[in-house]
């Protein structure tokens, strides 16, 4: 849960319903866990989603905790702090 409250208060809102931040690959794979999907159903995005998540899963048993940038639709667990604009997004959900 450590690792989804991490990722929770690192991302911000981008537009519509995708969602953004610089995260660990333990962060990514939490977040996974936790329902988010890819933030468009278009086949390059959903590719791209799916890739992203095979490097974390392949940086995590390496150890690399290095963050990259990972876009998604929100999962179950809203973030706890969010920005005035991202708040009154999730208001309207």
């Amino acid at each position: 849960m450590n690792h989804l409250r991490s990722a929770l208060s690192k991302v911000r809102h981008i537009s519509g319903r995708e969602w953004g931040g610089h995260l660990t690959p333990s962060e990514i794979l939490a977040l996974v866990e936790d329902g988010v999907k890819p933030s468009m159903q278009s086949p390059d995005v959903v590719e791209s989603f799916k890739g992203k998540v095979g490097m974390a899963e392949q940086d995590k048993r390496s150890g690399d905790g290095r963050g990259s940038w990972f876009y998604f639709s929100l999962g179950r667990t809203k973030p706890d702090v969010v920005h005035h604009a991202d708040a009154e997004f999730l208001q309207r959900q």
